[in-house]
């Protein structure tokens, strides 16, 4: 398991096992999570299929009592994986982590509860996975604009598909969290 500079972001690397059928590869192990600090506990499974090279989505994190641990896996194609620590009390808060997931690798990442998610697919086809430990709250969710100068994330290509609700976010100086 890769810890990264966000503290309570990590990286899990599954073995993949390749015979004459393909590939069988583990996606997400509780117990590894729980000895990382988590509570490995899904409450939410989610499934986004993206057809487009360049949809970018996000970056979205839930306030208050819905805040929640999120693992997200690429299984096919791949993405620029975007974490940003919106935890006020952190001593990265507002840093950003951009990690590079794809569908042959069999990585996975596990956001703490306070950070915004967000990624930009790089190729057509994407696919990704995520596991939630609280349900989905639409009154608790926030979202911060993915080109916010606040933030300085470098994308790794513009943007060509963006949903009207990520557009619609707030800059970060306007934002009330």
């Amino acid at each position: 398991m890769l810890v990264t500079t966000i503290p309570g972001l990590t990286v899990q690397q599954f073995e993949s096992f390749t015979d004459e059928r393909g590939t069988f590869q583990r996606i997400f192990d509780a117990p590894s999570l729980v000895s990382s600090g988590h509570n490995g506990q899904v409450i939410q499974a989610s499934f986004s299929r993206n057809k487009h090279a360049h949809t970018l989505r996000g970056l979205h994190f839930m306030t208050g009592h819905t805040g929640e641990t999120k693992t997200v896996a690429c299984v096919r194609g791949s993405i620029a994986d975007v974490v940003v620590d919106m935890r006020r009390e952190s001593s990265t808060y507002l840093d950003h982590v951009m990690l590079f997931l794809d569908g042959d690798r069999g990585q996975t990442v596990t956001l703490p509860p306070g950070c915004a998610h967000g990624y930009l697919t790089m190729t057509t086809c994407t696919e990704i996975l995520y596991f939630m430990s609280a349900p989905y709250s639409s009154d608790q969710e926030r979202g911060l604009r993915f080109d916010d100068a606040c933030l300085g994330i470098d994308w790794p290509a513009p943007p060509a598909v963006v949903s009207n609700k990520d557009l619609s976010w707030p800059p970060l100086r306007e934002a009330q969290f």
